[in-house]
Parts: C-alpha cells; sequence; structure tokens
C-alpha cells in the first residue's frame, strides 16, 4: 500500500491518476489502487472529464474567477435574449 498522502498530492501523483483515468478506470478502483479518498478520485476524474488534462494537472484546491470571467459567466446564464 502507498502512504497516506490526503494533505497534498505532487505532480507525479496528479500523471499517475491522470495515466489511470484516461485508461478508463472508475474513480472506486482508483480510489482503491492509488490509496486516495474516494471523494478525491472522483472529484479528479470528473474535473479530467468536464476540463481536460490541462484542468487536472493544474488544480490548486478552490477556484477564483477573475472579474471579465465572472460577467461572462452572468451574460451566459442570463435570461434575457
Amino acid at each position: 500500500m502507498r502512504k497516506d498522502r490526503r494533505k497534498r498530492y505532487d505532480d507525479g501523483f496528479r500523471r499517475e491518476a491522470l495515466g489511470l483515468i484516461k485508461a478508463g478506470v472508475g474513480y472506486v478502483s482508483l480510489a482503491r489502487r492509488l490509496a486516495m479518498p474516494a471523494y478525491t478520485a472522483k472529484q479528479w476524474t470528473m474535473l479530467y472529464r468536464s476540463g481536460g488534462e490541462e484542468s487536472f494537472m493544474g488544480a490548486q484546491g478552490s477556484r477564483r474567477y477573475d472579474w471579465e470571467t465572472k460577467a461572462a459567466a452572468a451574460r451566459d446564464h442570463s435570461t434575457t435574449a
């Protein structure tokens, strides 16, 4: 078994997880193989599927968006056409 890495995951660990996700491993199997919480494995799997490799490798926890991005999202979601 691997050591507990709940607090921090280095790039090598993320690359290993990314390889497994690309190979089609589900989040439960990913969590078991890499000895990580299933919740984290599920979040990483969803992050890769929604944003690709770049978003997965660049993830640093909470996201902060600049004003322009927030305004663009508000425009896209507004009900007025």
